[in-house]
């Protein structure tokens, strides 16, 4: 008896997605690049979603766990500006609370993926 069902549920999309990044894993290898797939949408009868293939190594989203309190960064958002730095002075389970050098009141909870270690 095979595990695909009759029509798509979440299980069998999270179960799809697993498939799906395994299998292009070769495409990755022989063109050189990576390759994302977006968030899937799906009904009884199709998943649709955004494949994006980059040329270039592959970029590792910084976590929490590679920051310590303490630490001096940058915050690489539009909103802020890339000269002023910070100083790490909370670590959440998804954010991190910063504190500009300068400004003992300009403090901003940021997400990991947007600080950089100075």
């Amino acid at each position: 008896m095979s595990n695909i069902k009759e029509k798509f549920d979440k299980v069998t999309v999270q179960l799809f997605r697993t498939d799906f990044e395994k299998a292009i894993k070769d495409l990755e290898e022989r063109y050189g690049c990576n390759i994302s797939l977006g968030t899937l949408r799906y009904n009884d009868n199709e998943v649709r979603g955004k494949m994006i293939a980059q040329k270039g190594q592959k970029a590792i989203k910084s976590t929490t766990t590679n920051f310590n309190v303490g630490d001096k960064v940058r915050i690489l958002h539009k909103k802020a500006d890339p000269k002023t730095f910070f100083r790490v002075i909370k670590i959440n389970k998804k954010s991190i609370k910063v504190r500009n050098i300068d400004d003992l009141f300009d403090i901003w909870k940021v997400s990991p993926s947007l600080l950089e270690l100075v």
